[in-house]
């Protein structure tokens, strides 16, 4: 499988354990005051072998810091960029060594979590070209994202990060960039 240069990336053990997790804490947020949960990422790789043809499925997930969720279009952006950024996963684990197969990123999920309205923006991609963005609360009941929502987005995911990056860390994102 490949690997996405500067991001940390967790593969999930059952597709969705992920977003099950996230679902229980925002229930759990939604009757307390708080910043949130960093942003989750989760993405669905498609990887084929240079041997066989075999084509296997796979979701990995990493946190987010300071992304500026200010639209679908930004999320968008995001996705684009770990696209760019994929390089093969090799032999012995070295990026690129021997590489055996290909592996394209085929879209996700970014949630984004709202501390004043306690929703999580849910942007579902796929790639190319499709972004449905969600708002769900604590209970799983969806709504409309409208542009007070993303503004909102903005200030909670920089309250965020200035709260939970450490000053050791001027980069301030949880995904190694």
């Amino acid at each position: 499988m490949e690997t996405i240069a500067g991001v940390k990336e967790c593969e999930e053990a059952e597709v969705g354990a992920a977003l099950r997790a996230r679902d229980g804490a925002v229930s759990i947020l939604s009757e307390r005051a708080g910043i949130g949960p960093p942003d989750l990422c989760v993405v669905s790789k498609e990887s084929t072998s240079l041997y066989g043809g075999r084509v296997q499925e796979s979701t990995a997930f990493h946190y987010v810091l300071g992304l500026r969720c200010e639209s679908a279009a930004s999320v968008a952006a995001y996705f684009a960029s770990l696209v760019g950024r994929q390089e093969p996963f090799g032999i012995m684990g070295i990026p690129g060594l021997l590489s055996q197969g290909t592996t394209q990123i085929k879209g996700g999920v970014y949630c984004a979590y709202d501390a004043f309205s306690r929703l999580d923006v849910r942007c579902f991609v796929t790639i190319p070209g499709n972004v449905v963005t969600v708002a769900v609360d604590g209970q799983g009941a969806e709504m409309e994202v409208d542009d007070g929502l993303w503004q909102n987005l903005v200030v909670s995911g920089f309250v965020r990060r200035v709260m939970m990056v450490s000053p050791a860390d001027p980069i301030g994102h949880l995904d190694g960039r």
